[in-house]
């Protein structure tokens, strides 16, 4: 399961209500849950940014993030992935060594055009 929080620096931004039941059907359905938090730094109104990764226990949850988006230079396209899996279900599946593996093979930098 994908999701998007915040939505956008404009955006929804999920309660920790919301993100506890989403992590609940992840673990009901037997998948992952794919967060992507890449404005988890530029959020606008009351409601606080809680990462996903905080209901790993609960399900398996891959983050992902952008160093250009934080720091202005998008036309980088630089990331990072961080796995939250306190029980070992990622690790168990093969789900470590094929995101490994991949990074291994297409590692490049960004080519400037």
């Amino acid at each position: 399961m994908a999701i998007i929080n915040p939505g956008n620096p404009c955006g929804n931004v999920y309660t920790e209500q919301h993100l506890k039941k989403v992590a609940e059907m992840a673990r009901k359905l037997g998948i992952l849950v794919i967060s992507d938090e890449v404005y988890a730094h530029l959020t606008f109104g009351s409601k606080p940014f809680v990462p996903m990764g905080i209901f790993g226990s609960i399900a398996p949850v891959i983050t992902l993030g952008s160093i250009s988006k934080r720091w202005i230079v998008p036309g980088c396209r630089l990331g990072w992935l961080v796995t939250n899996d306190p029980n070992g279900i990622l690790k168990e599946h093969g789900v470590i060594d094929s995101i490994a593996g991949y990074l291994n093979i297409s590692s490049d930098p960004a080519t400037f055009t």
